[in-house]
């Protein structure tokens, strides 16, 4: 989840994987994704797509904090901004949050909307676009 979009936005049963077998991901409810807002929170750091458009001269050390398990712990700073790097030349949405991130430099935090808009084609692939307007 160190590089994803947006957050799960259903209940997840954790307690199904305590026992021996095969790692099992259940979740209850509706399944749908919460894109947040483009700013955190007074006092709080910046988490999911807000850490590619808030600090970004600290990323990486932000994108680690912000997973602070015993894996994280684990994970090399290196393979981090390799990945970022390798996601930034080659990833169509990335690209989008970092043209956000230059529009948010510019203008400021005020008076944005950003929605992530999907465009499911048949049989093909599902296409994520990013759509930041400016308010007045």
């Amino acid at each position: 989840m160190m590089f994803s979009f947006t957050s799960l936005g259903e209940k997840i049963d954790y307690s199904i994987n305590n026992g021996r077998g095969p790692f099992v991901f259940r979740m209850s409810g509706e399944n749908y994704h919460r894109i947040g807002d483009i700013v955190p929170e007074p006092g709080q750091a910046p988490k999911i797509f807000q850490l590619y458009i808030i600090d970004t001269l600290n990323e990486i050390k932000n994108r680690l904090d912000a997973y602070a398990s015993q894996c994280a712990k684990k994970l090399r700073e290196t393979v981090v901004q390799l990945l970022k790097n390798m996601l930034d030349q080659c990833n169509p949405q990335v690209k989008a949050f970092r043209s956000a991130r230059d529009r948010f430099d510019v203008k400021g935090s005020t008076g944005y909307r950003m929605r992530l808009i999907v465009d499911n084609l048949m049989d093909g692939p599902i296409i994520f676009r990013l759509q930041m307007k400016w308010l007045l």
